[in-house]
């Protein structure tokens, strides 16, 4: 070790994420913030130079080592902790803040190791807590997290063999430029392509990160792809078919970005987009281009998440989950978004609730929602006031009210001219069911746009 007995900043926010599952009150946001500025200042101020080294069968690890380059992206990833927990102070979900500080952790971790084992475990670190936050956002995400896992145990083995191969031929340990003249050389730098969501493997970014919390996306956009830019920049400038696969990921990503529909996706192929043009630069090697990918790399952390927060806001205002219908009203005049209000789960009575929202159809300033497991249709128009909110009209329960015993609502279709609501069935004893929807019966129901996510 060295004389002075530094202390890694990745150990601050990883110790941290074990911290804040006990933590109440007051205290678990000063948390939040605390620990990420703690660790900006222990990269800021750490010299160039310092090394921390480990004896490890029989090997000399280096688990942490400062120079401008790792301390560039040190300093970003610190930056992206604290503003992603900013973002996140109302984020009730502690498992998704614990994961979320592991992997900022973790990337500091990988950036400032100076031996290829001790980035491999941080890497493999990186890997549990952002497959976390995928899980944190619920069910839904479930599938989409096994799935990202999978892809980065693939990612890992590959890495893990590939170093294997290398300390094999070379007895070192050390982390430095490398060519691709051996076999474990590929399959190292086959292990960083996947975590920069090269081709084949690009699809991963956009499957999974969506998936994630309004607040989750904001920090998985910022540390796997980067930390695999750090990775080819320090392991292999200069080697060509990284030009060729970067090319490649700028118009992957272009273009399905340009086909999508979903904002959180459209910034997931975004992510895919520039990643490829760091690693194109990473490919030519000259000095100019390796500092222009590292400069990339630290602006685009901080913009891409600035975008993912906009997304989150829009998220966390408007809906709390997939099954959650937004409606958006717009001023007839201009068509401009006057307010958005989502219609969420289980927020306005048994009666009303959605389940499995399965259909929309709208009738001026009307909203009209079809429950596929509650079997009832909920009818619900703009309120005019200070504050975005609907009323609840009636609910049609579709066993009853001359609906024809519908049940499971697919499909809904209005028809002005006959003021009636046409219901098509996916389990009915009948093929489809009319109901009225005259305001009888009418109970009030107002719900603000303001409710947080649960």
């Amino acid at each position: 070790m060295t004389a002075e007995l530094p202390i890694p900043p990745a150990l601050v926010l990883i110790l941290g994420a074990l911290l804040l599952p006990a933590l109440r009150g007051a205290a678990r946001p000063a948390a939040l913030l605390l620990l990420p500025l703690l660790t900006l200042w222990l990269v800021w101020t750490l010299p160039d130079g310092m090394v921390l080294r480990l004896g490890f069968l029989g090997y000399e690890l280096t688990p942490l080592k400062i120079d401008k380059l790792s301390r560039l992206f040190a300093i970003v990833f610190a930056l992206m902790s604290l503003a992603g927990s900013l973002f996140a102070l109302r984020q009730p979900r502690t498992l998704e803040l614990s994961a979320a500080f592991a992997y900022a952790g973790s990337a500091i971790g990988a950036v400032m190791a100076g031996d290829l084992v001790s980035l491999f475990v941080f890497w493999e670190l990186m890997a549990v807590g952002s497959t976390l936050v995928i899980l944190a956002a619920g069910s839904g995400a479930r599938a989409a997290a096994l799935r990202y896992a999978v892809m980065h145990l693939v990612g890992g083995v590959l890495l893990m063999a590939g170093i294997a191969g290398e300390i094999q031929a070379t007895g070192s340990v050390a982390l430095g430029s490398m060519d691709t003249s051996t076999p474990a050389r590929w399959l190292i730098l086959a292990g960083f392509l996947v975590n920069a969501g090269t081709p084949p493997v690009s699809a991963w970014i956009s499957d999974a990160y969506p998936e994630s919390s309004w607040s989750g996306m904001v920090f998985l956009s910022a540390f796997t792809t980067k930390t695999a830019v750090y990775a080819l920049i320090r392991g292999f400038p200069g080697s060509e078919i990284l030009i060729t696969i970067g090319l490649f990921m700028v118009l992957y990503g272009i273009i399905y970005a340009i086909l999508e529909n979903d904002m959180r996706r459209i910034l997931a192929y975004s992510i895919v987009n520039q990643v490829g043009f760091m690693v194109t630069g990473v490919g030519i090697g000259t000095e100019m281009a390796l500092n222009g990918a590292a400069a990339h790399a630290f602006t685009s952390v901080l913009y891409t998440a600035l975008l993912l927060m906009s997304a989150g806001a829009v998220l966390f205002a408007t809906a709390t989950t997939n099954r959650s219908i937004t409606a958006f009203r717009r001023a007839v005049a201009n068509g401009t978004l006057s307010y958005a209000v989502g219609i969420e789960d289980g927020q306005v009575g048994v009666g009303a609730s959605l389940l499995a929202p399965s259909a929309v159809a709208v009738d001026g300033d009307q909203v009209v929602v079809a429950d596929a497991l509650g079997d009832a249709v909920n009818r619900r128009r703009f309120v005019d006031g200070a504050s975005p909110t609907f009323e609840l009209d009636e609910v049609i329960a579709l066993d009853t009210d001359g609906a024809n015993g519908t049940q499971q609502p697919v499909a809904l279709a209005y028809a002005a001219d006959q003021a009636r609501l046409y219901v098509a069935s996916a389990a009915s004893s009948q093929p489809a069911g009319a109901a009225s929807v005259a305001p009888s019966n009418r109970r009030r129901v107002v719900m603000s746009s303001s409710r947080a996510p649960g």
